[in-house]
């Protein structure tokens, strides 16, 4: 499948997704069992599955596919990383706090991830990129979760600059402390890692850490009367 029999596709699911689904309606495909007891349809989700006591997964999917030892220079070289997407998740909120983004930029920063929670996970970019059926099956699995958990938040698909640059921020970091094999002789392009070098946190750290921020930005939402309508031409644009 190309990318413009993707994006045709994408957009007829969307556009029978977002409708007001009728009780009996059958789902497409077999669920996987969450967290919290619920459940998920990978190839047919929908916004109300998403459930915020599965939130806490996160703090189980390893970044990078789990290919991470502390590099070279770092204080825990050589040892494994056990790095996650929850902790990485937090860390970007915290840059782009210490950037000054908004209320809504930072909640879009801390939920930018979440849909790898739910099936396909966090899928290495290279099998995203292939040009085959399995990778365009899980390129609309991912555009799908990603669509529902941000509708079940009430924030846009689209990510602004500020969190795009913060994302790059980590990326630069977690290459420098964690997926280096030797000295970082060549620079690569983009913004500077953050001085901080990452210390991978435990599960039990990550989800207190995540859900804390969580807890913060949803008050936060609520104090600022910051009520926001998903944004239908920005998911179909992303896709």
């Amino acid at each position: 499948m190309n990318d413009a029999s993707l994006n045709d596709a994408f957009m007829a699911w969307y556009a029978w997704a977002m409708l007001p689904a009728a009780a009996t309606a059958p789902r497409v495909g077999t669920p996987i069992t969450t967290l919290s007891g619920g459940a998920w349809w990978p190839h047919d989700p929908h916004p109300a599955d998403v459930r915020e006591a599965d939130f806490p997964a996160l703090a189980l999917v390893l970044r990078w596919g789990g290919q991470m030892r502390y590099a070279l220079g770092h204080p825990s070289a050589g040892k494994l990383a056990p790095y996650c997407v929850g902790q990485h998740s937090c860390l970007v909120y915290e840059v782009v706090t210490e950037l000054g983004g908004s209320v809504v930029e930072r909640a879009l920063a801390l939920y930018h991830d979440l849909q790898e929670s739910k099936p396909p996970g966090d899928v290495q970019r290279p099998v995203l990129d292939g040009y085959c059926a399995v990778s365009a099956e899980l390129r609309m699995m991912s555009r799908k979760a990603a669509i529902c958990h941000r509708h079940a938040l009430r924030l846009p698909y689209d990510l602004p600059a500020i969190v795009r640059h913060a994302d790059d921020v980590m990326l630069a970091t977690e290459r420098r402390d964690l997926i280096a094999t030797g000295p970082m002789t060549v620079r690569l392009s983009g913004p500077e890692p953050r001085a901080r070098r990452i210390e991978a946190w435990d599960a039990d750290h990550t989800e207190a850490a995540f859900m804390r921020r969580h807890a913060q930005i949803q008050c936060e939402l609520r104090g600022t009367g910051v009520t926001l309508d998903y944004s239908a031409d920005a998911a179909l644009r992303a896709a």
